[in-house]
Formats: C-alpha cells, structure tokens, sequence
C-alpha cells in the first residue's frame, strides 16, 4: 500500500476534520466575453442560453478538459483563418467560438453564432 502524501496522519475508517475551503478547485477557470458576445445573445433561443450558462460552469470548474470530456458539446480545435480557437456545440445549428489561455487559466468567448455549413 502505497503512503498517502496529501494525508499523512490518515488512516482507513478515520474521520478527518478539514476545512471546506480545501475541497474547492485550486484552479477556477475565468471566463472573458468580448463584447460582441452580449449582443449575440439577444435573439438567441432560450434553450441555447441554458446550455451556454452550463458550457461557462463546467468551463470555469473543469477546464477545456471537462469541455472535452462531454460528448454533447463535440468541442473541436479549429483551423484556417481561426486557428489556435476552439469551437463547442450548443446545439444543431449554435456554436460557442473560443481560445484558451492555459497560463492564466482564462477562456475568451469572442463568438456565440449559428453555424456556418456553406464555404467560400
């Protein structure tokens, strides 16, 4: 069995007195919206909007990892004219356009838009 080296002191079947505060993330991710982003929204369909309020909370919990994680969101890198961004689902037509900046832990919103199927 290998020691524990968070818990040293820590044996099977003990209670452990720890704060709260020391079961929060460390690392809380920020969410950025440009400002465009606001605007985008307005006459947006109310399901999207719900799903894009849950996109920011697994975001700002779990990281671009958490947003990987979810089949639903098919969260992809982007190439072309937008790469080094990555695009979530919201639904069939709405995608979530975004960078991330691993050293702040900071995701920058800059697109919330129907899909584009048409090239050219």
């Amino acid at each position: 069995m290998q020691a524990n080296t968070l818990l040293p002191s820590y044996r099977p079947g003990q209670f452990l007195d720890i704060p709260y505060k020391t079961w929060l993330p460390c690392d809380v991710w920020q969410i950025e919206e440009h400002r465009r982003v606001e605007k985008q929204l307005d006459g947006t369909p109310l399901d999207i909007l719900k799903r894009y309020e849950k996109w920011k909370d697994i975001a700002a919990i779990s990281g671009p990892t958490g947003l990987r994680l979810i089949k639903g969101f098919h969260d992809e890198a982007l190439h072309g004219e937008l790469h080094g961004y990555r695009s979530s689902r919201l639904g069939a037509k709405y995608r979530v356009i975004y960078r991330v900046i691993p050293g702040q832990s900071l995701f920058q919103v800059v697109h919330i838009t129907p899909h584009e199927y048409r090239r050219g």
